[in-house]
């Protein structure tokens, strides 16, 4: 997966100049709007890790403990709203996005049918709510193949 600057701050909460200097030697691609982008593991591992970048910064004991305590509370936070559901699993929600993505492939799909037989289409319409559908499915299915 590639992620912009301004993705990769969001994600870290790191300032995007930071992030640009210590991704400055990583190779990049140019995306839209000609941002560049990085491959996400490398590039989080270069921010969040600043000693493994080779740009030489250590961090001092405090730092480090700070930190290993900050990613220790993090962790006990999300595992927090994971128990009273305030976040979900990937894998939960890629089960419910495929769920919802088979009903509405299929309700499309029966689309021409119906108008056809119960509104009395004519086969021009016919013709042109499947065409509309299968544009439709393309374009979806180039998004969700584009997500990663």
């Amino acid at each position: 997966m590639k992620a912009s600057i301004n993705t990769l701050s969001l994600w870290t909460n790191v300032d995007r100049r930071t992030i640009g200097r210590r991704l400055e030697s990583l190779a990049f691609e140019t995306g839209p709007k000609r941002a560049h982008l990085y491959e996400t593991s490398t590039a989080l591992r270069l921010i969040l890790c600043p000693g493994m970048g080779g740009d030489g910064g250590q961090l001092d004991p405090a730092q480090q403990r700070a930190r290993l305590d900050a990613a220790r509370a993090s962790e006990v936070e999300d595992r927090t709203r994971l128990r009273r559901g305030e976040l979900l699993l990937a894998t939960d929600y890629e089960r419910e996005l495929a769920s919802a993505i088979k009903v509405t492939a299929s309700t499309l799909e029966s689309l021409p049918d119906r108008a056809e037989r119960d509104a009395g289409a004519s086969p021009e319409v016919v013709e042109l709510l499947q065409a509309v559908i299968d544009k439709l499915r393309e374009e979806l299915y180039r998004r969700l193949a584009g997500r990663g």
